[in-house]
C-alpha cells in the first residue's frame, strides 16, 4: 500500500498525469478489442456510426463499469489507478490529503464526469474543457475540482 505521509506534498507534475492517463487508455482499450471480438462472434460489427443511441449508452457503462473493476483495488487501497501506479502518483484530498473511500472517488470523480461526457453533442466540449483545466496553478483538471481532489507525486523531491 502507498501512502503519503509527509507533511508537505508535492503536486504530481503534468506530464506523470498525461502519462498516467495514457496508461489508463491502454488499458481500456483492452476492453474495446475484447468487446469486438465478442461482437464479432455474435455476427455484429461494432462502429459507432452503426449503433443506435441506446446501444452506444450500453456500451458507455460498460466501458465505466471496466474501468471501475480493473481500477477498484488500486483506487481504494492507494489512490491510484493502473496508470497512477506505474507514474507513482496518487488521488487525495485537497485538504486533508488522505484516500478518498472508493465511493467517494466513484461518486465524486469518476461519474460526474462519466455522465457529462456522455452528453451527444456537447461531451466531447465538456472533456476537452476538463482537461484544460490542468493548466491552472494548481494543476487540477475540472474532475479535481468536483471532487475536491488533487494528485500528488509519491517520490520524495531531492
Amino acid at each position: 500500500k502507498q501512502t503519503q505521509t509527509q507533511t508537505e506534498h508535492i503536486l504530481a507534475t503534468r506530464w506523470a498525469r498525461l502519462w498516467a492517463a495514457i496508461i489508463d487508455m491502454m488499458v481500456a482499450m483492452v476492453f474495446v478489442v475484447l468487446l469486438q471480438q465478442l461482437a464479432g462472434l455474435l455476427g455484429k460489427e461494432i462502429v459507432a456510426r452503426n449503433l443506435s443511441a441506446g446501444e452506444r449508452f450500453l456500451l458507455s457503462i460498460m466501458g465505466f463499469a471496466w474501468f471501475i473493476v480493473v481500477n477498484a483495488h488500486l483506487l481504494k487501497t492507494a489512490g491510484q489507478t493502473i496508470g497512477k501506479y506505474f507514474l507513482k502518483i496518487q488521488i487525495v484530498d485537497v485538504q486533508s490529503n488522505q484516500l478518498l473511500s472508493l465511493n467517494n472517488l466513484i461518486v465524486k470523480r469518476y461519474l460526474p464526469i462519466w455522465v457529462l461526457s456522455a452528453v451527444p453533442g456537447l461531451g466531447s466540449c465538456f472533456s476537452t474543457i476538463n482537461v484544460l483545466f490542468i493548466f491552472g496553478k494548481e494543476k487540477r483538471c475540472l474532475h479535481d475540482l468536483i471532487a475536491n481532489t488533487k494528485v500528488i507525486s509519491l517520490e520524495q523531491s531531492s
